[in-house]
């Protein structure tokens, strides 16, 4: 019987090991990546990486195959012994010794083999038949050897798994995984990191959140949108004095505003189920026992061109097209109250939803937050309307417009558009541009596969992205700011560089995610993780881990640069974009650490910086 250590091994990185599988009682070839506290990183040979105690993680199995054990080193000297001289009488009698002394030395080898095996589970019926018959075993001139307990557990591993043979070095695939009946110590494994998100994710959302939060919130983040726009008109612009608020009603809400903020989004939809664009494939939901791949139609660029159609048709037919000006305040409002009821009926529609089209962390028991954050990931109309992508595009389209309008109104007045508005509107339609054309890129971000549909998401997107990111434009239709070509020509460069991290990032990643192996992306390095996915840690991806937050902030603070330094104002996008993607970034890392584990401190330790080199 093998004697027990005293003291655990101690290994380092690069160690060939044995390390047990979590969720399991099986061991596995492995290598040591590192330590962190009193845990190994382990790699095993399919790529996955796994932290694993240090009492589960041994030296590898040295095969005993053809050794002998004492007792049959002891018995084979005594048969030559007697084979040498077979005519003394004295020798019948250590004939009968060693047969003895063999036969117990079987019994013990035999108690001491149940004894080791009693607790695994027996797979192997002959060896049953065997400890169950001595005699038969008695009779036969080879003996069992000493069993190791931990070459038992290997021989056990290697006849349940035969693919998994721990005496082999072949690379174990993805397929392997699947063949084999490691279900449950997936489950078990991938259920345990989701119960740590889940609470993790639980608690910061209760102290953030919560009930009265969210119902705060709903009523904060209008008033807000409302308010700032009252702090800057063509007599005042200031956000350090509190303004005057109107006290009529009208001021704040007009019936004509609302029915043609509905024709809007009527024809929005209208254009949007037009057969406009090609249908790509979404991603699946790694999260879900079913996975269904959605396809998608990208058409926002098309439904752009046909809004800007409708707007020179409208300036045709002599509509006032400086009514979204004059009306600002008035939409503004509009928008809020089609995002509140278009919220509700999204919020009792998914009551009527498929069981897996809802996101099982949707059941806070707090119907408020429910309702602010959303119940269902990808809602649909039919099997064509997309409900997300639909805000989305509206969103971005509404902005564009808006622009158009405000520009507009500026060459109405004044007759003439100078270069820092009309650099700040060709800014922001280039932006919009990009972001529709590439919407196939964006189905890879976290907000299209992760962030559920409710009132956070239209409200930003119905209201915040469209009257609050246009503020620069805005300030430069009330005041003319004078900028020099060369700082232009400048402030030109810092955009180009924003706009070229911000969409080749976003391709890196789309492209890595839709096929690692494609021949073009040959040169992008990644770390595996437990649940099958990389982590790109060259290219862009590894000068930051969030090279897309870098290009937006790049291109929020180029395009409000022509507004000048005189007032505060018109940096308030940018302002609040910084703090809004530090605080994405950060909430993100922490769910990643929580579901990649050692994976992801690795790829921390090779990508140093968050957002900002060598700062943050």
């Amino acid at each position: 019987m093998p004697k027990t250590r005293s003291k655990q091994d101690t290994f380092g990185v690069g160690d060939k090991v044995i390390a047990k599988w979590s969720g399991s009682s099986l061991f596995y070839n492995a290598t040591v990546l590192g330590k962190t506290g009193s845990f190994y990183d382990v790699q095993f040979e399919d790529g996955s990486v796994s932290s694993v105690e240090p009492i589960n993680v041994k030296k590898p199995v040295i095969s005993t195959k053809g050794s002998q054990s004492p007792a049959r080193k002891r018995t084979s000297r005594k048969t030559q012994g007697r084979s040498s001289s077979k005519g003394r009488p004295s020798r019948s009698r250590s004939k009968r010794r060693t047969s003895r002394s063999s036969s117990r030395s079987k019994s013990r080898s035999r108690r001491r083999i149940k004894a080791e095996v009693s607790p695994i589970k027996k797979v192997n019926e002959k060896r049953d038949q065997k400890l169950k018959s001595p005699s038969k075993n008695l009779e036969k001139p080879e003996e069992i050897p000493e069993i190791n307990l931990t070459e038992e557990v290997s021989t056990l591993a290697a006849q349940t798994l035969p693919k998994f043979n721990l005496q082999q070095t072949h690379e174990v695939t993805s397929k392997d995984l699947e063949t084999a009946d490691t279900s449950k110590f997936k489950k078990s494994d991938d259920k345990s990191g989701e119960q740590k998100e889940k609470m993790a994710i639980n608690k910061f959302q209760t102290c953030i959140y919560g009930c009265t939060g969210a119902f705060f919130q709903m009523i904060l983040v209008p008033a807000l949108c409302v308010l700032i726009h009252l702090t800057c008109t063509e007599d005042y612009c200031t956000v350090l004095i509190p303004p005057p608020l109107p006290r009529k009603f009208s001021a704040y809400i007009n019936r004509k505003s609302v029915f043609i903020y509905m024709i809007w989004i009527l024809f929005q939809a209208i254009v949007f189920c037009l057969p406009f664009g090609n249908m790509v494939e979404g991603f699946p939901d790694s999260g879900k026992k079913k996975t269904h791949v959605l396809k998608y139609r990208i058409n926002g660029f098309a439904e752009l061109i046909m809004s800007l159609l409708v707007l020179f048709l409208l300036k045709y037919i002599n509509f006032p097209l400086t009514f979204v000006y004059s009306h600002f305040i008035h939409l503004i409002v509009a928008s809020v109250l089609f995002s509140f009821v278009f919220s509700v009926w999204l919020y009792f529609k998914s009551f009527y939803a498929p069981t897996d089209n809802i996101n099982p962390k949707a059941t806070s028991g707090c119907p408020p937050y429910d309702f602010f954050v959303g119940r269902e990931v990808q809602p649909q109309i039919g099997k064509v309307f997309h409900i997300k992508l639909f805000i989305l595009n509206v969103g971005m389209i509404s902005w564009a417009v808006i622009d158009v309008c405000l520009v507009f109104r500026t060459f109405v007045d004044k007759g003439c558009i100078n270069y820092p508005l009309a650099l700040t509107a060709v800014f922001q339609l280039i932006y919009i541009i990009n972001y529709l054309w590439n919407a196939e890129y964006f189905l890879s971000s976290t907000v299209f596969q992760y962030e559920r549909v409710g009132y956070q998401l239209i409200i930003v997107f119905f209201t915040l992205i469209p009257f609050f990111y246009c503020i620069p434009v805005l300030y430069l239709v009330y005041y003319r700011q004078y900028v020099s070509r060369y700082c232009l020509f400048g402030i030109s460069a810092l955009y180009s560089i924003g706009l070229y991290i911000h969409t080749q990032s976003n391709r890196q990643k789309y492209l890595f995610r839709r096929n690692s192996k494609d021949c073009s992306l040959i040169y992008l390095e990644s770390i595996p993780t437990s649940d099958g996915k990389q982590l790109l840690m060259t290219g862009l991806w590894g000068f930051v881990r969030h090279p897309s937050k870098l290009g937006d902030i790049i291109i929020f603070v180029a395009w409000t640069l022509p507004c000048g330094f005189e007032n505060i104002f018109p940096y308030l996008p940018a302002i609040f974009v910084i703090i809004y993607l530090v605080y994405q970034v950060l909430n993100s890392e922490r769910k990643c650490e929580l579901r990649y584990g050692a994976a992801w401190i690795r790829y921390t330790s090779c990508v140093q910086s968050r957002i900002f080199p060598k700062v943050f």
